[in-house]
């Protein structure tokens, strides 16, 4: 073998080296993707959504998301804004301007921070734990709420 056709043939196999590392790049990232999104589909069958935030009376809260339909379509809706009544000495309540499909069930004790929907379009926050028995849909539960309705007020609600 002379000089000549080596010189060729080191190229060819570097190129096929450099081909190969490339390969092996986009078949890992094609393997972390897939895994992320299995992980992030898994994630949606078991029914974890992201959390939400309500800003009321100067304070911002966190609120975990229930698993139902109604609470997922409610996320994809937001940020909004809300002009909240009192509706009694146990909650607020105020009307979206998109509706959501309710999943209504009974609950025995409405507890403080529950995040509610009534009918499709009517949004309660229970400000004070009380038993009941209409059927809501429930989108959430604020944490360590605690807050004591005097009137009107605006709640923003945001991802």
């Amino acid at each position: 073998m002379d000089k000549n056709s080596t010189v060729p043939t080191a190229i060819a196999f570097v190129a096929f080296v450099l081909i190969v590392i490339f390969f092996i790049f986009m078949i890992k990232g094609n393997v972390e993707k897939d895994t992320e999104n299995a992980a992030n589909e898994e994630a949606k069958q078991v029914g974890v959504l992201s959390d939400f935030y309500v800003s009321i009376g100067g304070k911002r809260y966190t609120a975990k998301t229930e698993s139902t339909k109604a609470a997922e379509v409610f996320l994809n809706n937001l940020p909004i804004e809300i002009e909240m009544n009192v509706r009694d000495k146990n909650s607020i309540s105020g009307v979206t301007y998109f509706k959501l499909s309710s999943e209504a069930k009974r609950h025995k004790k409405l507890l403080v921070g529950d995040v509610l929907l009534q009918g499709n379009s009517t949004i309660i926050i229970v400000t004070s734990s009380f038993k009941e028995s209409t059927k809501y849909t429930k989108l959430g539960h604020i944490e360590d709420f605690n807050y004591i309705p005097t009137g009107n007020v605006k709640v923003y609600l945001s991802k």
